[in-house]
Order: C-alpha cells, then sequence, then structure tokens
C-alpha cells in the first residue's frame, strides 16, 4: 500500500509539472458558443429542496418555485386555491407572503425568507398576455369549468421529493410570459385552483419541472389552434420552450442546464443553456449517460466504496436497482443492500480525507470526502448524511456539492465537473486531489521531484517561445525597432509594450 502510495504521489506531481507547461506554452483559444443565463439557487433546511424566483405574466409577478428533477411540469398557484386534502396534517394552502406583489424578490429575503408563507400567486384573469388552451378533446384531456367558462383541464398527480407521498393539483393550463433572469417566453404551465398539502415549499408557492418527462402526448399542440412545428404531439414543458425560444436569435441556448449548489448562507447558481458555464467547475466534464426510456436523470451505478475498497455486494444489486442524480435531495440515498453493505464495510484510516466515499457511474467516477470520517482508526459512515431508501438510490448534494452538475437533455446526459471556488467556497479541488491518492498530507521525493522537473521544464519552454517571438518580431521590423510589441497596437485584440 505505501509503495501504490507513492507511485500515485509521484504520478500526480508529473501531471502537475505537465500541466504547467501545457498552461505555460499553450495559447488559450476562446470558443464562439452562445452564453448561458444565470441565475441564483436557493435551498431550504426545512424540507430539504432546491428553489428559485421566476416572473409570470403581465405585468410581472415574482413567484417563488422549487425546482423538481423528476416531473417537467410548471404549476402555480392561483392567489387563493382552494385545498383538496382530506385528513392530510400541515398547511392547506399556505398564506401568500407580503413579497407576493412584488416585481422580484430580493437576495436577503430568499436567503433568509418568511416562515409559513409561500411568496407568490398567479391571476390568469389579471394577465395581459395569458392565452387559454381551448376546451377541446384534440387539445385537452378534460373540460373543466372556472368561473363559467370551459377551460382545458389538468389534474396531475406527483411526489415533490423522491419517496414522498404524492400530491395533486387542480386547475387549467394556460400560456403565459415567463421569465427567469434575462431569458423570457410564453410557455405552457399550469394554472392551479386547488392543491394537496406538500405541493407548495415554503417560500415556494409553485413548481417549475426540470425533468425529461413529456406531457399530454398525443393530445395536445404547441400553440392552441395551431399545428406543432417540431412534429410531435406532445405539450413541451415551460423550460424547454424556453429555451428554444432563442433559436434563430443572436444568443441561441442548447437545451441544457447546471447546476452549482450553494449553502444557506450563499445561494449556488442554476445555469441555463450552453455546454456549461467553466466558471464553476475546473477541468473538463465527465459525462455520464442517462439510460434509455427514462423521464428523469437515471444513470448506472456500477461500484460504491471508501477509499477504494469496493462494498461486499453482487453486480445484480447494482443493475437491478435504478440510480438517479437529483441535487435537490438532500443526502446520498441507498436501496438497503448497498447502505448495510456500506456501512459493513471496514476501512482503516488514520485521518478523515481516507474515508472518502467513491461512486463508480458509467463513464465518470465521483468522489465526497465528507460524509464518512475516521474514529479509532476505523471509517464510520455519517448516518445524516447518508440513509436507506427502499425505492431507489439517490446521488444528492452531500456528493453534488463538490461538482458542477451539468445535465445535457438534447444528449441524454449528465456531466460532472469538479467545483471551483466560485461554486463552492470550501477547497474542493484540493481535497479531492488528496483523497484520490487513498490519503496522506506529503509527497514522496520522487513527487517533489515530478514538480520540479516540470517547472524547469516550463520555465525553458517559455523562454524558447519567447525568443522565437523576438526573432520573429526583428525579422520583420528589423533591429532598429525600438518598440518591441507583440501584437500590432492598431488591434482591437492588442497588448503592447
Amino acid at each position: 500500500m505505501a509503495a501504490e502510495r507513492v507511485a500515485c504521489r509521484s504520478s500526480l506531481a508529473a501531471v502537475l509539472g505537465l500541466l504547467a507547461v501545457a498552461l505555460t506554452t499553450v495559447p488559450v483559444v476562446p470558443v464562439l458558443a452562445a452564453a448561458p443565463v444565470t441565475v441564483n439557487l436557493y435551498s431550504t433546511t426545512a424540507h430539504g429542496g432546491l428553489y428559485l424566483q421566476v416572473q409570470v405574466g403581465t405585468p410581472a409577478r415574482a413567484v417563488v418555485v422549487s425546482l423538481n428533477f423528476e416531473r417537467a411540469a410548471m404549476l402555480v398557484p392561483s392567489a387563493t386555491p382552494t385545498c383538496l386534502s382530506s385528513g392530510a396534517t400541515g398547511t392547506c394552502p399556505y398564506p401568500t407572503c407580503s413579497a407576493a406583489s412584488s416585481t422580484t424578490v430580493t437576495e436577503a429575503t430568499l436567503l433568509r425568507p418568511p416562515q409559513g408563507c409561500a411568496i407568490g400567486s398567479y391571476a390568469a384573469s389579471t394577465s395581459s398576455s395569458v392565452t387559454y388552451f381551448p376546451a377541446a378533446v384534440r387539445y385537452c384531456g378534460s373540460v373543466v369549468k372556472y368561473s363559467g367558462v370551459d377551460r382545458c383541464g389538468l389534474a396531475v398527480q406527483f411526489p415533490v421529493t423522491p419517496g414522498s407521498p404524492a400530491v395533486g393539483a387542480e386547475g387549467y393550463i394556460v400560456e403565459d410570459l415567463v421569465a427567469i433572469g434575462s431569458l423570457a417566453a410564453k410557455v405552457p404551465f399550469d394554472s392551479v385552483q386547488a392543491l394537496t398539502t406538500g405541493v407548495e415549499m415554503p417560500p415556494a408557492a409553485g413548481v417549475f419541472g426540470v425533468g425529461l418527462s413529456q406531457r399530454y402526448c398525443g393530445q395536445a399542440k404547441l400553440t392552441p389552434g395551431a399545428g406543432d412545428p417540431s412534429g410531435t404531439t406532445c405539450i413541451p414543458d415551460a423550460l424547454t420552450q424556453m429555451l428554444r425560444h432563442t433559436a434563430g436569435t443572436s444568443n441561441p441556448l442548447t437545451n441544457a442546464f447546471g447546476v452549482c449548489l450553494g449553502s444557506s448562507t450563499r445561494p449556488g447558481k442554476l445555469v441555463l443553456g450552453g455546454n456549461g458555464d467553466h466558471h464553476y467547475y475546473t477541468g473538463a466534464l465527465g459525462f455520464a449517460p442517462i439510460k434509455d426510456l427514462s423521464t428523469t436523470y437515471e444513470i448506472s451505478l456500477q461500484d460504491l466504496a471508501i477509499d477504494g475498497a469496493s462494498v461486499n455486494v453482487t453486480s445484480d444489486v447494482y443493475t437491478s436497482g435504478k440510480t438517479y442524480v437529483n441535487p435537490g435531495v438532500t443526502t446520498l440515498s441507498l436501496l438497503p443492500a448497498l447502505y448495510n453493505a456500506l456501512l459493513a464495510t471496514h476501512v482503516p484510516c488514520e485521518v478523515d480525507l481516507q474515508c472518502t466515499i467513491n461512486l463508480a457511474l458509467d463513464g465518470v467516477a465521483l468522489q465526497a470526502p465528507d460524509i464518512a470520517m475516521c474514529k479509532n482508526q476505523r471509517c464510520v459512515v455519517n448516518t445524516a448524511h447518508v440513509v436507506s431508501d427502499p425505492t431507489a438510490n439517490y446521488i444528492g448534494a452531500p456528493v453534488l456539492s463538490h461538482y458542477y452538475t451539468h445535465f445535457d437533455r438534447d444528449n441524454r446526459r449528465v456531466g460532472f465537473g469538479l467545483a471551483s471556488t466560485a461554486c463552492n467556497p470550501e477547497s474542493t479541488s484540493s481535497r479531492l486531489i488528496a483523497t484520490s491518492c487513498s490519503g496522506g498530507s506529503s509527497l514522496s521525493a520522487a513527487g517533489y521531484a515530478g514538480i520540479i522537473v516540470g517547472v524547469i521544464a516550463a520555465v525553458f519552454l517559455g523562454l524558447a517561445v519567447g525568443f522565437l517571438i523576438a526573432r520573429e518580431h526583428f525579422s520583420r521590423s528589423g533591429p532598429d525597432g525600438m518598440g518591441m510589441k507583440l501584437f500590432d497596437r492598431t488591434s482591437d485584440n492588442s497588448l503592447g509594450f
């Protein structure tokens, strides 16, 4: 084991040296890609989950919505929804916070929201930009009557958080303006008139689904009374419609989004469109494919280990169970067989960093250094962060807080990039590099030698490049040129000396 750690550290040092060479000699070439739209994302310790503010209707009104990774529907309740719950515990509906009349909600309010109330509501009757879906069979699965008028009805059931009892909502479908940051479009969503306990998760009044499932397929069209140019017969979800709306503009966005988790004192980030925001991760994204036919972000878990020591289960435990990526889940949730095997795995240790949890996915490996600790020279799993779940495995916040998670919906894959300090204020990168070599806090002599060789190589290559640039300059301007320039000062991209 000691020899393996020395070799690992030596290899790491060599890689760092080569990286220094690469950064010194390779020019940075800008990639011409659409700039993603980034907004703040908040979390709450009251019930878990993530939430953000959106603006709905004309005039715009701020509504706080919870992010749901298992459904694609967007639901916004009216100001006075009725309660469908029968004998359920909890408040239904929650009173509306005073901030509901605002166009925007301040960051201070979202970080420390008022207790016991939901922020925002939607009244279709007061919005000048609303379009009602016609109450016709070819557009709707049902017809409902509100205020004496037939509407295209909705009746949905879904779990707000994985494994929770199903909640429900009733109302009708509309199209209206929805804005998330600078991204705005007229999209279909559910105007909720009645709901069960659990739909509202204060401070969130509504739900913004980012799942992959399509809605009302075979019944609805993209635009009421018009054909669907995409060739499908499904109502697109709000997120897809908002991103498609940018097609043909100066900033077309891909059908993708990224999540950078924050904390109770610092908001995270929701990045819409693009190929990921490199400001929030270091290195390259590693991708795991989304399983075929999955309507959520189901990926393949192939191995679970502590510091490289795999848990003692048979391969069918991985293949028979489902594994989902869900940043809104506050734990690493494991099927009972995996959970029990993880607790029973005995790994000796000297420091906490040697108790890193390793998850091998199809195409990428993840690490979580904070959910097991070294006690009495043995790794002990923190059961506040790792729980048993009889329904599925959920890779949640304890793991994903160390990563920028990129959901590439068009290419059906999930990407993971090591979180930068802009994403996670803790020094995640250095911690995960240390744990990838089975712990240890110091490099061997061979490791230091690798770094020294890399630095010396970088210096000599840098001098060589500088000499070649200088020779090229003098060959063009002659030996009398007094103001050596790396670029032409008349250029917009010049840097002169």
